[in-house]
This record gives structure tokens, C-alpha cells and sequence, in this order.
């Protein structure tokens, strides 16, 4: 794992794993309904609330899932979650909800996130 990781093979021969197509189309549904889910709840805690840190909380986990979702889609294995938002090209909506300064930003990022990953 560790020569893939480093993409250098030290001895031998290495095969490359395929991602297979179930799990891209399992992971990528999978992942999407949770991004969903996590969004829809961020969105309820700030407009019903005014929970600001729950509201945070779960955007921030669905723009993870939503990046989660996309890679899976492009067949792209994920090692760990660092950078995950900008290999998904979902930084606009990372970077949207890191800059809010008021509820009424942090309700509409949350927003732009959800039609951002629904595109």
C-alpha cells in the first residue's frame, strides 16, 4: 500500500487497483443522499434555530460528502479528507461558508452549497 501510496515501486512488479464501477455507482448515490441529508439539517438548524454551530457542523460535513460523492462518481480514491472540497472542485462552496459573518450569509452559503452540489 505504501508503494501505491508513493506511486514507486521499490521491488517487482505492482498491479494497479481498478476502482469498479459498482462502487463508484454505490459510493457516489450513497454519499450524495448523506450530503443531502447533512445540508438539509444545516439549513433547518440556522433558518429554524438560529444554531449556528450545528449549522456549521453540517454544512461542513455535507460539502464533505458532496466532494465524497463526486470523486466516487469520477472513480477517484479518496486516501484521506485533506483537500477533499478543492479535488471535487467544490471550493467555492468551502470557501463561501468559511467567509460568513451573519446568520442571513451562513443561511445563503448554505443555500449555494446545496445548488452547487445539486448541479
Amino acid at each position: 500500500m505504501g508503494e501505491l501510496a508513493l506511486n514507486m515501486v521499490l521491488a517487482g512488479d505492482l498491479l494497479r487497483p481498478v476502482y469498479p464501477q459498482a462502487l463508484a455507482d454505490s459510493a457516489a448515490s450513497r454519499w450524495a443522499v448523506d450530503a443531502s441529508a447533512s445540508l438539509q439539517y444545516a439549513h433547518r438548524a440556522i433558518t429554524q434555530r438560529g444554531d449556528v454551530l450545528t449549522a456549521l457542523a453540517n454544512a461542513s460535513r455535507g460539502i464533505i460528502e458532496a466532494a465524497h460523492s463526486q470523486l466516487a462518481r469520477h472513480k477517484t480514491w479518496v486516501l484521506n479528507e485533506k483537500g477533499i472540497a478543492d479535488a471535487a472542485e467544490l471550493s467555492a462552496a468551502s470557501e463561501s461558508l468559511l467567509s460568513v459573518t451573519s446568520h442571513t450569509e451562513l443561511r445563503d452559503a448554505i443555500e449555494r452549497a446545496v445548488d452547487l452540489i445539486d448541479a
